[in-house]
Formats: structure tokens, sequence, C-alpha cells
């Protein structure tokens, strides 16, 4: 059959590959158990203290790979996996165990080898039909242009090279934070700016240069209350 023949047209409903990284605390979790039919793979005690299907906890990276092949035959529609960065350091502590040579940034390169082959082994989850979500820590990082200029930036808390695949393998990268204001406050004869929580949480689905976002979904808007993961869903659906 002829390429031609087999054209589609327009947007395909199709399984999500999500990553959402954030501050502690936030709320990263609890949004995660909002999407349909989750269960948890943990690889950190994130989300003990929650209402939520979960495997028990996961201590080694090829007890993440067999629990992901076993979800991917289940009956649940998404996998939750918390969080990457933990996962990223069981790799680690197998390359500790095997005395692996990491001089001369090997070790970064095998850990982004390994990362990379947990990423094709959920590719297979959404070949078979469901989503998956990619809890993350962020962590600030210094962000250097070519040009030479350079800026702090929330950015996920991951090796450079495990980083860049993980970020490109999501077809959201999203990041959450507490809306902090600062308000000026009478010290002594000085006045210093000082923050206030607002209590609020919110989702980024749009990159600025004091972090990384981004989305290939059309209708997304920049942003979303966290505690309204059904507004997110509807619109990503």
């Amino acid at each position: 059959m002829s390429f031609l023949d087999s054209t589609t047209t327009g947007p395909q409903k199709r399984p999500r590959r999500t990553f959402l990284y954030g501050t502690h605390g936030v709320g990263k979790t609890t949004w995660a158990a909002g999407w349909e039919n989750a269960i948890f793979l943990p690889t950190e005690n994130g989300c003990g203290d929650l209402d939520v299907t979960r495997t028990r906890l996961l201590t080694t990276a090829k007890e993440v790979v067999d629990a992901i092949t076993e979800v991917r035959s289940s009956d649940f529609k998404t996998l939750v996996l918390d969080s990457i960065d933990w996962t990223e350091k069981l790799v680690q502590r197998d390359l500790d165990k095997e005395n692996f040579q990491d001089a001369f940034g090997r070790g970064a390169v095998e850990i982004n080898r390994r990362v990379s082959s947990i990423l094709r082994l959920l590719d297979t989850v959404i070949a078979a039909g469901k989503n998956v979500v990619l809890i993350g820590h962020a962590e600030i990082k210094t962000v250097t242009r070519p040009d030479g200029t350079s800026w702090s930036a929330y950015q996920p808390k991951l090796t450079k090279h495990a980083g860049a695949s993980v970020c490109e393998w999501a077809d959201e990268l999203l990041f959450a934070q507490t809306v902090v204001l600062t308000q000026n406050k009478q010290i002594g004869l000085k006045q210093v700016s000082v923050g206030v929580d607002t209590g609020d949480r919110v989702l980024y689905t749009e990159g600025t240069p004091a972090y990384q976002a981004k989305h290939r979904k059309i209708g997304l808007k920049p942003s979303y209350k966290l505690s309204d993961v059904s507004s997110y869903l509807n619109d990503i659906a």
C-alpha cells in the first residue's frame, strides 16, 4: 500500500507523555493522582499519604523496568513514575555497584543511555494505550547562551544528558510552583523586599527564562491552577 493512500488530517487523540516537575511540596503527586485510573510506581516515598493505587517502593532500576512491564499489560489507564530523578539515582547506584569507570563524562553518558532505555520502555506503555506521567523535582541552574549571557532558571533535577532526553521525550513538559509576591517591609532604617506566599499553586505549560516548559497540544492555556487537574485534562483531551 502506498504511503499516500494512508494519509490522515487533523489532530489525533492519543495517550500523553507528560513530565511534571516543580518545587518541593507544591502538589505534583496530588495532581498526577487526578489522571484516569492511575497507578503509581514510587521510587521515593512521595505518595504514601495519598489515597492512590501504588506498587511497593521500587529500590532498583530493574524493579522499575519490571513494574513498567507489568503495568503495560494491565487495565490501568495511567502510569505515574514518582519520581524520574530518583529513578536516575537508582541507575547511578547500579553504576556504583558495577564499579563503572565514569571519568571524563562517561558516567553521565551511561546514565543517559540507561534512562533512555527506560523511556523507550515507557513508549511501549504509550503504544498500549496508556498515559505516562513522570514526576520530577526542580533545581535552580545557570543557563548560558552562546553569546555569553547567563541567568538562573528552574530546570528538572536531572543530569545534563538524561535531563535533555527526558525533556525531549515528553509531549508536555510542565512546571509547577507556588505564586510568591514581594512586598516592601521597613526594617530599622531600611526598606527590604520580602516574599509572601499567596497560597496559589500554578502549573505552567509554556517556558520563560525563569523555567523550562513546553507543550505540543493546540488549545492548552499558558497556566492552570494545580488544584484543578480536571480543567487541564479536559483541554489535553
